[in-house]
């Protein structure tokens, strides 16, 4: 908790504070009424003002695999501030490559989600998310997940003759087959 006992010598009534907390605080004020002509008003108004923290989150990024569920959740360093108790809500993300499975999100406490990509190379997926603390929103961020494909091979019969050597190779877009680049194999003998 934090207190702060302020004045303002203006003619103005508003004021604005931004307090670098990201806990609940309070303000408390004083007014010393004084007209033109110097005078200061006998009684002089006092009060307080409780300023809720909002979350400051800079946009944010990760990478994933196709099919895997992901949480991210954020804690206050490296330049964001999370008060206790923020929340997140999200429309479904903008994608590319015909990623499937993003969702909306309404007052979740991490970011998370699981995208399924049917191609054979990286798609992005931006989500753009509102913090929400208490009452108080924050500034939307955006956080745009990486989605790696994962090889996704049909069953192949193969006819060859005994003591013939043979090879396959999987082709991506073949059998409905989704070959990414650099694809190894590893197999145990029957």
């Amino acid at each position: 908790m934090w207190t702060v006992v302020a004045t303002n010598t203006t003619s103005s009534t508003t004021n604005t504070y931004t307090p670098s907390s990201n806990t609940v605080g309070t303000l408390y004020y004083y007014v010393r009424v004084t007209n033109s002509n110097g005078c200061i008003k006998a009684s002089n108004a006092s009060g307080s003002v409780t300023i809720n923290p909002v979350a400051i989150i800079t946009n944010q990024v990760n990478t994933y695999c196709s099919g895997t569920s992901f949480t991210r959740t954020l804690v206050t360093g490296n330049g964001i501030t999370v008060p206790a108790n923020t929340t997140y809500s999200w429309n479904a993300p903008v994608v590319t490559g015909g990623l499937t499975g993003g969702a909306p999100g309404t007052a979740q406490t991490s970011l998370n989600g699981t995208l399924f990509n049917p191609t054979n190379t990286p798609q992005t997926a931006t989500y753009t998310v509102t913090p929400r603390t208490g009452s108080c929103d924050g500034a939307t961020f955006t956080y745009t997940v990486t989605i790696n494909p994962k090889a996704s091979i049909t069953v192949a019969d193969l006819n060859i003759c005994s003591a013939t050597p043979f090879s396959f190779t999987p082709t991506d877009g073949t059998n409905g087959n989704i070959v990414p680049a650099n694809t190894t194999y590893a197999w145990t003998t029957p």
